[in-house]
């Protein structure tokens, strides 16, 4: 059974608000008077420590919770990632008035009241976006950290925690992404979060999960992570998902996706093309790209000026395919002459990727895209209104047997490059791994 939820979210500055009056107001106004009728308002966000607005939140949770207008309306306090401080429980003054534990008890006891209080379910939403990492053994040693010893800390404070708690992870992909390398497969990152989550008993009768956020993820990762509800929430099960495709954490597929070892691996036809590119480093350009949190993985990249005479062209022959599945291939590029003069234009790039061999194309599943750069990533003078257009390239192809070449041509055709001569073309996160169609992949 599936119900039609409403719910709306505090205007920022509702947030700093120490005036419990005020919040009980504005809960009134924009949720009672509401013809939608929310089933309840998640204020986003909140991080630890003593403030005064804990003491005014958690007084206006006690009348809440108590005010029978409010029966069946929930309220979600958003609790950002670096929750709990370590001062919030363990050395600071956790018997403060203004210190965030208050809150966070009235919202837990209003979710255990059984009616007594309203008949809402109270939970408080907690973030833990996990990046990737390049090995799977770092990966799992930030969920010990990130899931487990942190939700340790919660019910250290609170013994039932997690069953008044909603998990946020992360399927960030695009403009701000936690899919930092591309050598590994976000989507079986995705799938051990969940399984780590549903197999320790730390999180025993937790009381929600979901991915944030659908404008920052892929078409693939938003129809994916509803599949992983279903697979661990619904149905129970506690092996992971993607076991039964046979895919791997690492695929190893393509290499050096990222230029940092120049253009090692990668093939290109005749002498004098080496005259048209470079492997550059810029610090700051994974950051503009999106990848969070900052770091220095994707500041490398290929540069190639496009020629009159013939097309640049690089290749690498793909591994570890299997005849049958369906794979995807992206790319990330950037105008280098624009970004270093400092301007940027809503344009594409007139770069094209190439399955040759035993793949055959998904052309309603392919595309490019220009995409600016995320508000929260900038890098001088790409800042504000000032943006840096990226263009994101994705080929999806099923595979016909085992021997593909993928090709990244800086000509929209073979007779002619269609873009203009000269133009310079940055090229990094190549990234080839198997492709989500359904159960069936």
């Amino acid at each position: 059974v599936y119900k039609r939820q409403v719910e709306r979210g505090m205007p920022v500055g509702l947030i700093n608000v120490a005036d419990p009056d005020a919040i009980v107001s504005w809960m009134a106004d924009n949720v009672l008077n509401d013809p939608t009728k929310p089933d309840g308002v998640l204020i986003d966000e909140f991080s630890g420590g003593n403030a005064p607005a804990f003491a005014g939140y958690a007084e206006a949770a006690r009348r809440i919770a108590n005010d029978r207008r409010f029966d069946g309306v929930a309220l979600y306090p958003y609790f950002g990632g670096h929750y709990p401080l370590t001062d919030d429980w363990r050395v600071g003054a956790p018997e403060a008035s203004d210190n965030s534990g208050h809150f966070i008890r009235e919202t837990f006891d209003a979710a255990t009241a059984d009616g007594e209080r309203g008949s809402a379910n109270w939970w408080v939403s907690w973030e833990r976006y996990l990046r990737e990492f390049r090995h799977v053994d770092d990966a799992v040693g930030a969920m010990d950290d990130r899931f487990l010893d942190s939700i340790r800390e919660w019910r250290t404070f609170y013994p039932e925690a997690q069953r008044r708690m909603m998990i946020a992870l992360g399927y960030l992909t695009i403009t701000e992404s936690i899919n930092l390398h591309p050598s590994v497969d976000f989507k079986v990152f995705m799938d051990m979060q969940l399984q780590y989550l549903a197999t320790h008993e730390e999180f025993d009768g937790l009381a929600g999960v979901y991915e944030y956020l659908s404008s920052y993820a892929d078409e693939e990762s938003a129809r994916f992570a509803p599949r992983l509800y279903r697979h661990y929430c619904i149905e129970g099960n506690t092996n992971l998902y993607t076991e039964r495709f046979g895919w791997r954490y690492n695929p190893d597929i393509i290499r050096n996706a990222d230029f940092e070892d120049w253009w090692d691996t990668w093939r290109f036809p005749i002498v004098e093309q080496e005259r048209s590119m470079r492997a550059v480093s810029i610090p700051g350009y994974s950051h503009l790209q999106g990848r969070w949190p900052r770091t220095t993985i994707g500041d490398t990249a290929l540069v190639m000026k496009r020629r009159a005479n013939s097309a640049n062209t690089l290749s690498q022959p793909l591994r570890n395919i299997v005849p049958g599945r369906y794979y995807s291939a992206k790319l990330i590029t950037g105008d280098y002459r624009a970004f270093v003069e400092g301007r940027s234009e809503n344009s594409r790039h007139g770069v094209r990727i190439l399955l040759r061999g035993d793949a055959e194309i998904l052309p309603d599943r392919s595309f490019t895209a220009v995409v600016p750069n995320n508000y929260a990533h900038t890098l001088e003078p790409f800042v504000g209104d000032t943006h840096y257009y990226f263009n994101w390239h994705l080929v999806v192809f099923k595979a016909t047997g085992p021997n593909i070449t993928l090709t990244i041509s800086d000509w929209l055709t073979d007779a002619a490059p269609q873009a203009p001569v000269g133009q310079e073309v940055l090229y990094n996160f190549v990234e080839v791994q198997p492709f989500w169609i359904g159960d069936e992949s």
